[in-house]
Formats: C-alpha cells, structure tokens, sequence
C-alpha cells in the first residue's frame, strides 16, 4: 500500500469520526461517545490490518486485528444489538485467524489449522448459543463435528510429503463421539449401542488394511 493510500485511508477514518462527533454535539443521532471509540479502534484497525496483510508486515497484521477485537468488543457492549457472547465468539476467531495466517505463510505448516479448525468450530458454537439457534447436547455435537471436519480436511490434502494420512483416525473418532453426544441426548441407551459398532467397524477396517498391505508386500517380494 502506497503512502498516498495510506493518507486516504486516514482521512476517510478521521472525516467518518468526525461526522460522528458532530452529530453527537448537535444531537441528530443517539450516538455515544462509547460509539466513536468503538468504531476508531474498529476501523482504525482495519487500516492497519490491511497495510500489514498487503505489506506482510506481521506487526501490523496482528495489532490491526487487535484493535478490531476492541473497537467490536465496545461496539456490542454499547449498543445491545447482538449477544454479548459474540465478544467471546469474535475473541476465539481472532485467535484462530493468527493460527491460519502462520499456514498461509507458509504453506508447507500445517500444524496451525488443528487449533485454526477448533477454535473457529468454538467460537461458532458459542455464537449459535448466543443467538439460542441451539441448544444443550447439540451444541456440543456440532464442536464434535466441526473437529472432525477440521482433521478430515487434513486427511484430505494428504500426500507424500506432509504425511497426513493419519489426520483419518482422529477425524473418524470425532465424527463417532458427535454422533454419541448428539443421539444420546435424545434416545436413551444408543450411546453405548453406536460406540459398539463404531468399534466393531475399526476392527474390521483394522484387518482389511493390514491384510491388503500383506498382500501388497508378498507381490512385491515375489520374483518378475
């Protein structure tokens, strides 16, 4: 981002706040003070998010996000309009967005996108509860889920040098303890039935694999 656009950036920002405190002087919107703080640090970082993100400035990109966190935080404490879990919501994704740009510098790390995955799939069930679009067990089964998701997008992307062949086993355990947490919420008794033949299934899958690959290594072993 050019110097130039810089200057832009900062003005609109300080014409947009000053248009604010006039109206709050001469009383023409229910503006608050807490308002034009609230949308300084809001809009001021997201200046400087964008001038670190195009400038790999990772100072920049980290503080601008900081600052977003603040300016939202006092924005829904002030106005009442959305939940107050949403400041938790927003705190846990800012979280996972700087465990998501360490993988999207570099490419070759995938480590962060577990906590990455986790705490966007937290801090969207926390919203949910907020907004009461779900409630109790299901709420948990949906986190369950949303891990699961996370480790089978691992699974995936698997080649032969991330090695990520076993992001499955994690995935599949996730999936079956989603399914334990929501069903047994709603029929008593199915929890133990479903992680039966969750086992029984990772046996049988258990033999297959291990007797393909024995077969695998017996035609490679015999002569051409």
């Amino acid at each position: 981002m050019s110097i130039q656009d810089n200057r832009v950036s900062l003005g609109a920002i300080l014409t947009l706040i000053g248009v604010l405190a006039l109206a709050q002087n001469l009383r023409l919107l229910p503006v608050v003070s807490e308002h034009i703080v609230g949308l300084t640090f809001l809009l001021g970082g997201a200046a400087i998010f964008v001038q670190g993100r195009k400038g790999r400035n990772r100072f920049k990109f980290y503080g601008g996000l900081a600052a977003m966190f603040i300016g939202f935080g006092i924005l829904v404490d002030t106005t009442n309009i959305l939940p107050e879990e949403i400041i938790g919501t927003a705190f846990l994704w800012l979280v996972a967005s700087v465990f998501l740009t360490v993988h999207l510098y570099k490419r070759e790390v995938y480590w962060p996108l577990i906590p990455a995955g986790t705490l966007y799939t937290v801090g969207s069930g926390v919203a949910l509860e907020g907004f009461r679009l779900v409630h109790g067990s299901t709420i948990g089964a949906l986190i369950n889920f949303g891990i699961a998701a996370t480790f089978g997008y691992l699974y995936s992307i698997r080649n032969e040098q991330n090695r990520l062949e076993w992001a499955k086993y994690p995935a599949l355990g996730m999936l079956v303890v989603s399914l334990i947490v929501y069903f047994s919420d709603r029929h008593d008794g199915i929890g133990p039935i479903i992680f039966s033949v969750a086992l029984i299934l990772a046996g049988i899958g258990l033999i297959v694999q291990t007797l393909r690959a024995g077969r695998q290594v017996t035609s490679n072993a015999q002569p051409a």
